[in-house]
């Protein structure tokens, strides 16, 4: 069972979310970050749920000071807007919600880690033969996966209790005493956490339509006649077990009928994509603006809006861009100005209802593949900006941009007749760390470096990689006085710098400082580079680990 900590503004939310996840995880509510904080140094937690804000702390401030954070559900009010928090949490729900609301997101969380892990999963394999379950497991076993085995669907029950969070597949006969693969698939699907866990079916009666539709409607994923051809089994297995290509893609669904609602989930979840449903569309436009989705299927007739109203206030007013089905049935006089209508709107697709399976795979998967295309080309183009931006190594602005940083922030301290600094840094001895540990730990050190002066100068400021071990800190309207006391603050917090690899490894750095103050007689940004190159040179000359200024 998984172990969840709370850490919410009152007493009452813990012990209510403690209440609507009884049976469904262990969880810990604490009433400070202290008391997380003491709890996490010798427990482990699998999740945060987190209120936006406690007393004076942020959740961001909060999940900063944990070292290695487990994935966040952040709790918020009606006043949340993630453009301005800027922080990433697997998932973002408003309060008040309910606890299926809240099984849904930690069930979504839990599976996606599960499929994404590095570690060995088990596939369980049911079925009241023992002659059945040998066949299986040795075509399964030298496809290189682990087996748990039960002879009935109770015994079944038992193992993923005690396995839940290992086992990622289910393969059980249909024909077993007691309890028969489909009440089986049913007790499954009706549970908690493996309630999405996918569920291929063996079974001697393949021909019997009949007996194909039920096993659809309790949850089976896969239908596979028996006895069954090798290959079958194994793209059956490798399409399951291949579900984290795609477990990543999250789609949002709005419809108000709750039958259609609930089928058209189960299609969706069984095709490896995650569906967040409701029937309310302010339910609806929450998690959209709260989230990041990469489709929505919305139904034309809802209860308190139309499909259409929605879709226009996601593409005006929310400025969403990724792909969204609508669904409806139209009549031969309506259907042209229908459609006309659907597209104005901003939809990119439509389903006729009642619809087949079928269709809705296909279109499901098109636009999820063309959206996965379309992140992927904004990824390379981020990454490419990125490059052109930054040093590659230390992450910080590289030589072009930090001097062109310098060059406007002096033009414009010269216009205005402000003070202006730089300061100009090089990393003591680095040759001979190089020399001494490596290239690998040289470039730790120049990394640990940048961070921490990043971490340290001033929001205003600006800070960027010269070269090798040589460093440019950018000070807008700064004069040499503030400029000194920002140096001296830097140069402590290098000489403080560890290094777990190498403990008893330590650094510290030399700075120039050169100024342009009021009526100063410097005329370009070369100049003072220089004058501040010249002063770096005086501190290495006069023993190094110094600030020095004109």
């Amino acid at each position: 069972m998984y172990n969840i900590s709370v850490l919410t503004n009152t007493a009452t939310i813990g012990k209510l979310i403690k209440e609507m996840l009884l049976g469904f995880a262990r969880v810990y509510s604490f009433n400070t970050s202290k008391e997380l904080f003491d709890y996490l140094q010798n427990n482990r937690t699998d999740f945060l749920i987190l209120d936006r804000t406690i007393g004076k702390e942020s959740a961001k401030d909060i999940i900063k000071n944990i070292e290695n954070p487990p994935e966040t559900l952040l709790l918020v009010s009606d006043k949340y807007n993630k453009k301005i928090d800027g922080e990433r949490y697997a998932f973002v729900l408003r309060k008040p919600f309910t606890s299926d609301e809240l099984k849904e997101v930690l069930s979504y969380i839990f599976f996606k880690n599960k499929y994404n892990s590095n570690k060995n999963s088990y596939i369980l394999l049911v079925d009241d033969s023992d002659i059945s379950r040998q066949i299986i497991k040795s075509k399964v076993s030298l496809m290189g996966y682990d087996i748990l085995e039960a002879s009935n669907g109770k015994d079944a029950i038992n193992v993923l209790n005690e396995y839940q969070k290992d086992i990622s597949l289910i393969i059980t006969d249909h024909e077993m005493p007691e309890i028969t693969g489909l009440e089986f698939a049913k007790q499954v699907r009706m549970s908690g956490l493996y309630k999405d866990i996918p569920i291929i079916m063996t079974t001697s009666l393949y021909e019997d339509l009949a007996l194909r539709k039920k096993a659809f409607s309790a949850g089976i994923n896969e239908f596979l006649p028996k006895p069954f051809e090798d290959t079958l089994l194994h793209n059956a297995i490798n399409n399951f077990l291949r579900i984290s290509q795609n477990f990543n893609n999250r789609i949002i669904l709005i419809d108000d009928l709750n039958t259609r609602r609930r089928a058209i989930a189960s299609i969706v979840k069984s095709l490896g994509f995650y569906i967040f449903t409701t029937n309310k569309a302010d339910k609806f436009l929450n998690l959209i603006e709260d989230n990041e989705f990469d489709l929505a299927l919305v139904d034309y007739i809802l209860e308190d809006t139309t499909g259409l109203e929605l879709i226009k206030k996601l593409r005006k007013e929310m400025s969403i861009t990724y792909p969204i089905i609508i669904y409806t049935a139209f009549d031969n006089i309506s259907a042209k100005k229908k459609l006309s209508e659907i597209y104005e709107a901003g939809a990119n697709d439509y389903l006729l209802a009642p619809f087949e399976t079928e269709e809705l795979v296909f279109k499901i998967k098109t636009w999820i593949n063309y959206h996965n295309l379309f992140k992927d080309a904004k990824n390379k183009e981020k990454m490419l900006k990125k490059t052109l931006t930054y040093d590659i190594l230390t992450e910080v602005y590289n030589r072009f941009n930090i001097l062109k940083k310098g060059e406007e922030h002096f033009s414009l301290a010269k216009r205005k007749n402000l003070p202006f600094s730089i300061l100009y840094m090089d990393i003591d001895y680095f040759k001979s760390i190089n020399d001494k540990y490596g290239h690998d730990i040289g470039d730790l050190v120049l990394k640990k470096f940048a961070k921490t002066i990043n971490e340290n100068i001033r929001a205003e400021d600006s800070f960027g990689r010269i070269g090798g071990e040589e460093f440019l800190a950018v000070l807008p309207v700064t004069d040499k006085k503030d400029a000194f006391k920002v140096a001296e603050k830097l140069r402590k917090a290098v000489e403080n710098i560890t290094f777990d690899e190498i403990p008893k490894l330590k650094i510290t750095v030399s700075i120039g400082i050169s100024s342009l103050e009021k009526d100063e007689e410097i005329t370009t940004f070369d100049k003072l580079i220089l004058i501040a190159d010249s002063m770096l040179y005086k501190a290495k000359e006069s023993g190094r680990n110094r600030v020095v200024s004109q």
